[in-house]
């Protein structure tokens, strides 16, 4: 069953989702209760958008595993692909609840409440992680961009010179604030477009949040690509063995 299970990673790893769900579709089915192959194949599927697919792993795996805050997030978030914001608010709602000392958690549901027009409420969370994880660089940067869009100008200014300062950025470098658009997307379309900052759709959703949420270095070299532009941008960033 290992052999398979790696050959499935494999396949997803080079993008090959189809033929990775088949292998653990066949491992599933002599282990039903298999959290790897679940959690992937959930994976793979919402790669594919199979969304619904993907929310029947989930709720498996939530199922064998009621209090994994990872599961219940990320089931949130496809529930908010698919339409149903109640639920996404939910299923983030009890990930803080099961992780209440977890910054991650709190600026995770600071973005969904940021794209469902709740700006006070992603304001609020926002302050939330920023003290629970006050040397945060992106927190202050996405803090700053929601101040921003309330039209609170200095309070928008003075975040952003915190997550300058947090992340090393000579404020010379660049002549304005960054904006929500260019920091969700490259700066043209030629440039190469580096993958923690892919647009938040259904297929890139875990890897976006992985790498915007999780890991410091990456934060601090995404901020860089923001301000100073991708030939700074250093590569090779390795994953754990997941999809």
């Amino acid at each position: 069953m290992e052999l398979v299970f790696n050959q499935a990673l494999e396949f997803c790893k080079g993008g090959k989702y189809d033929q990775g769900i088949i292998l653990f579709d066949q491992i599933l089915k002599l282990d039903p209760e298999h959290e790897p192959s679940l959690y992937n194949r959930a994976r793979a599927h919402s790669k594919l958008s199979n969304l619904e697919l993907a929310l029947t792993d989930y709720n498996s795996l939530i199922t064998l595993l009621p209090t994994k805050a990872d599961y219940i997030s990320d089931r949130g978030v496809l529930y908010h692909h698919l339409g149903e914001q109640q639920k996404a608010l939910n299923d983030l709602n009890e990930a803080c609840k099961l992780e209440p000392n977890s910054a991650y958690r709190y600026s995770s549901r600071a973005f969904l409440k940021e794209k469902n027009g709740d700006l006070q409420g992603a304001l609020s969370d926002y302050e939330k992680a920023i003290k629970l994880d006050p040397d945060d660089a992106i927190l202050h940067n996405n803090k700053g961009l929601v101040e921003e869009k309330l039209g609170h100008t200095q309070y928008a200014m003075d975040s952003f010179k915190q997550a300058d300062q947090l992340s090393g950025i000579d404020e010379s470098s660049y002549p304005t604030p960054p904006t929500q658009e260019n920091l969700l997307k490259p700066k043209s379309e030629e440039e190469p477009k580096p993958k923690q900052i892919e647009a938040l759709t259904v297929g890139s959703y875990f890897k976006t949040l992985i790498a915007l949420f999780t890991s410091k270095e990456v934060r601090k070299e995404f901020l860089q690509f923001i301000y100073k532009g991708f030939s700074e941008k250093k590569k090779g960033n390795k994953k754990k063995d997941k999809i």
